[in-house]
């Protein structure tokens, strides 16, 4: 129900309409307008120089053997994960058929040891 009002009533307070006094709009109308100075994009085109752009020094130069060495570095250093799955995967199955083998062993493994039986000579 509360809530219900407050929203209801949340329009009404925000769209309340500001009016000035009289003395609010002179001391408006007194103050000198704002001056914005444009910004010196592209100006000046002599006093900038167009870019030596060099196709095979951007492909073999400094620049290209740091991408080239950054990148191998991320290459190398970022695991492939099929392949860590793969070696998770083999390290559990080992060792899940190591525990079936002890346990295999252990229960073919007597608790007794077995005596030998004694031979003895027939008579004749």
């Amino acid at each position: 129900m509360v809530v219900a009002t407050l929203m209801a009533i949340a329009p009404a307070l925000i769209a309340t309409p500001i009016e000035p006094t009289a003395k609010q709009l002179v001391q408006e109308l007194q103050r000198p307008p704002a001056v914005f100075v444009p910004a010196r994009v592209g100006w000046d085109s002599a006093q900038r120089q167009a870019p030596n752009f060099n196709l095979t020094f951007e492909q073999y130069g400094p620049q290209a053997t740091a991408r080239a060495v950054h990148a191998s570095l991320k290459a190398a250093l970022i695991p492939d994960p099929v392949a860590m799955a793969g070696l998770l995967f083999c390290a559990f199955a080992l060792r899940w058929i190591r525990t079936r083998m002890k346990q295999q062993r252990s229960e073919e493994a007597p608790t007794t040891m077995p005596v030998p039986e004694m031979v003895l000579p027939k008579a004749a």
